[in-house]
């Protein structure tokens, strides 16, 4: 994923301001622009991210054992 950033002309040379990808505020002049979220947004994305990890981790628990229990149905199904 390409990081968002602004030019600005300095003297002599052109300046890279990082942009926060959730809000569009200028985060810093930066070299490396390794950050994405400004401080405010950063735990909001976070805990968002945790949330789909964790809906995606329960999904895959119960429908493991939601087949488990339809398989255990038509088992007893059969044997009536």
């Amino acid at each position: 994923m390409k990081l968002k950033y602004r030019k600005v002309k300095g003297k002599g040379k052109t300046i890279y301001k990082a942009i926060c990808y959730r809000c569009e505020r200028v985060l810093k002049e930066c070299g490396s622009m390794a950050q994405k979220y400004c401080p405010d947004c950063k735990p909001i994305v976070d805990r968002e991210r945790a949330k789909e990890r964790m809906r995606r981790y329960r999904a895959r628990k119960i429908g493991g054992n939601y087949d488990e229990i339809n398989r255990r149905k038509s088992i007893l199904c059969r044997i009536k």
